[in-house]
């Protein structure tokens, strides 16, 4: 019993440190979802201005796209880490359940045996 309590306790700390890994993928993941979204509503000038005139607009457009495909990019492997993690959480999961299982019949097999 004593050897199982310790598998569970490495099972629970195992879990806990997959979902950590999913936690913090989610939380890059709607950052730079945040990122793009603003990039997105980014005012444009309409028109002929100034700016137009001055080439400004072009450069700001050409950052505009540079900053949008280096932000994909991210976002790209941000996702598969995050699936990467999701298998691993699943794993985790899966074992941190098996090793409860073997506890409670242990538990059920000491009460059958004593009673």
């Amino acid at each position: 019993m004593k050897n199982l309590s310790k598998l569970q306790q490495l099972t629970d700390a195992v879990y806990a440190a997959e979902m950590a890994k999913v936690t913090d993928l989610n939380r890059q993941e709607q950052h730079l979802r945040q990122r793009l979204a603003e990039l997105k509503a980014a005012p444009t000038p309409d028109g002929i201005s100034p700016f137009a005139l001055a080439g400004a607009d072009l450069k700001w457009q050409s950052w505009i796209a540079e900053t949008r495909r280096a932000l994909n990019i991210e976002l790209s492997r941000v996702l598969a880490a995050k699936e990467r993690a999701r298998t691993g959480l699943s794993t985790a999961l899966g074992k941190q359940q098996a090793v409860k299982k073997l506890i409670e019949n242990q538990s059920l097999k000491r009460r059958n045996h004593t009673s």
